[in-house]
């Protein structure tokens, strides 16, 4: 373990990945418990890192359980003078933005240095947050997108409002993570905008797939079998090749192509292209040969390594490290709440874990998105239909 104390040059994702997880550990103190714990000395020297960077709050000498949002004056905190609040300094008073404006002044420091406070304290918030965004704009030598961009002046802009001198006008815990998570569904739409799916044809499908071979089978969904292909670049994809099934139409595949096409998470599957290829061949139909079409559907998504959810548990328990397991849930919630709160919410309506694809890292996929419904409210409906594919 280190300490984000000492000097060090971090690149910006890893500092976002430092900052994101201090106020998801702070939002945990705070909202996590019956009774919120607030920390009263929080600072970089109790803040560590592991091997991967994942940062982990500790000491917690003087933490203090607060049963109401009230202020409450207390014997006198150790913490260093510099991450105390100002009605702290004045009159010994603490309430839960204590912690708050703690973490402002450690974001300021990741972003800005170790004299970032006395800087903003000097400067108008828009020339501050400025002069911080071209620092690391120079840093990143020009080659900033405009996702890293809107991290970076989220950032800036919640340490300030975290280090306001007037404890009202300070964000709660809560509030940072909303606007945090807003970088991420922001993003998502913006890839949407410019993401086209491919049409590929079914010969093309069936030479990637050595004409859906069983050997290049690798899962079976509610309404289809999965074989896995190679496309030109080298790109590794899974062929959702639908069954031949009446009640599948050109509407409930647009349907699953729609959905698929609109969603564009971390957790959950993406959609690489499609195939919709009609044909006609002779039949006998009461002693005469017909003409019958035939329709080929096929869905191609990204080829996720690591198998599913329901190839790591046992009868008995999980087999992966806690570590891990707590990785996979908290990407099954995220991919979930993507999907929920759209802006015409998804339900996947088949969830469970042959349907949680877990990528080389672990990272949770959500995937066979095989009848699920699009709706514009809220409420609860009843339905009647006998195709819902889920396990009882």
């Amino acid at each position: 373990f280190t300490s984000i104390d000492e000097p060090c040059a971090l690149v910006w994702h890893t500092c976002y990945e430092i900052i994101k997880g201090l106020c998801e550990g702070l939002h945990y103190l705070h909202k996590g418990f019956e009774y919120p714990i607030y920390h009263l000395e929080l600072k970089p020297t109790k803040v560590l890192l592991d091997k991967d960077m994942m940062p982990k709050i500790g000491g917690f000498g003087f933490y203090r359980l607060f049963d109401s949002i009230e202020a409450s004056n207390t014997p006198e905190v150790t913490a260093t003078r510099v991450y105390m609040p100002p009605e702290y300094i004045s009159k010994r008073l603490i309430t839960p933005k204590f912690d708050v404006f703690s973490l402002g002044i450690i974001i300021l420091q990741i972003m800005a240095g170790k004299e970032s406070y006395t800087k903003c304290i000097d400067t108008s918030p828009e020339v501050f947050i400025e002069s911080v965004y071209e620092f690391w704009v120079n840093r990143m030598q020009g080659t900033i997108s405009k996702h890293t961009s809107r991290e970076v002046r989220t950032c800036i802009e919640i340490a300030l409002k975290c280090v306001e001198f007037s404890r009202e006008k300070r964000p709660t815990i809560k509030e940072i993570i909303q606007k945090l998570n807003k970088i991420d569904i922001v993003e998502c739409s913006s890839i949407h905008q410019l993401y086209r799916a491919k049409e590929f044809s079914f010969e093309f499908l069936e030479n990637i797939t050595d004409k859906f071979s069983k050997q290049n089978i690798v899962g079976r969904g509610g309404y289809g079998i999965i074989y896995k292909g190679v496309l030109k670049d080298g790109e590794e994809v899974a062929v959702k090749k639908l069954h031949q099934m009446l009640w599948i139409d050109d509407e409930q595949f647009k349907n699953e192509l729609n959905n698929l096409m609109r969603v564009q998470h971390k957790n959950i599957v993406r959609l690489v292209g499609y195939c919709h290829h009609a044909s006609h061949i002779f039949v006998e139909y009461e002693g005469k040969h017909v003409s019958a079409s035939v329709v080929e559907r096929a869905i191609c998504l990204e080829y996720v390594q690591g198998g599913n959810l329901d190839n790591q548990l046992s009868a008995e328990s999980c087999r992966l490290d806690w570590d891990k397991c707590y990785k996979i849930i908290k990407g099954i919630c995220e991919g979930l709440h993507y999907l929920h709160n759209a802006d015409t919410p998804i339900y996947h309506l088949d969830l469970k874990p042959e349907n949680i694809l877990l990528d080389k890292d672990m990272v949770a996929k959500i995937g066979d998105f095989g009848l699920s419904r699009l709706f514009d409210s809220p409420q609860t409906y009843m339905t009647q239909s006998q195709d819902i594919k889920g396990t009882r």
